[in-house]
């Protein structure tokens, strides 16, 4: 099916995003591709150089859509410990809401960057974006109660960990309460770290 005139390179994206977040790179065939977005094979092929192209479109509109609004909190001038239990608390609340999918960055980290250098340059993108904005709300927190022996670093790498582990253990779930148990025992333990 050729691309109908009405859909734009942003809806292609974001319908190719949706598919990949569910089937993942391997598990979505070029012919799901084209019936997801509806683009025929030699369109997907032009525009995007096919599957790995598309997928890298999706990786990018997920950011766009996605992690952008969900950093924010962490990324702020002001951010503190309690934006770091916001940010787990909402990225919880957003999985419960679509059925615990994982998230689309995680998944991709597990199944195909290793394999696909373009694919792991965005996955360690954003493990960096991660850890500058865990970085920033943990700086701002030590300041606040006058830590200056605190490895920020160390610990923000820490969180980014965490929070892969987190999104990918959710894959697994049917039921969320040992997301929030976990959530509660990390901030928890953070706090304890910046208070001893």
């Amino acid at each position: 099916m050729a691309r109908p005139p009405s859909f734009s390179a942003d809806d292609i994206a974001t319908r190719a995003m949706a598919h990949f977040w569910r089937y993942g790179f391997h598990g979505a065939s070029i012919s799901s591709l084209t019936d997801a977005t509806g683009l025929n094979r030699k369109a997907l092929y032009e525009n995007y150089n096919g599957k790995e192209g598309i997928f890298a479109a999706s990786l990018r509109t997920y950011i766009d859509r996605v992690v952008t609004p969900a950093f924010a909190q962490v990324e702020e001038d002001g951010a503190d410990l309690s934006h770091i239990d916001r940010f787990f608390t909402a990225q919880i609340e957003s999985g419960v809401k679509t059925g615990l999918p994982g998230c689309f960055i995680a998944n991709t980290m597990t199944e195909s960057a290793p394999h696909v250098a373009l694919f792991r340059e965005i996955v360690n993108g954003h493990l960096a974006r991660l850890r500058a904005g865990f970085s920033n709300a943990l700086q701002n927190e030590a300041s606040r109660r006058n830590r200056k022996d605190i490895d920020i670093g160390a610990l923000a790498e820490f969180l980014t960990v965490s929070a892969q582990g987190l999104w990918t253990y959710s894959r697994t779930l049917s039921d969320p309460e040992s997301l929030w148990t976990y959530k509660d025992n990390l901030m928890d333990m953070i706090n304890t770290r910046l208070t001893s």
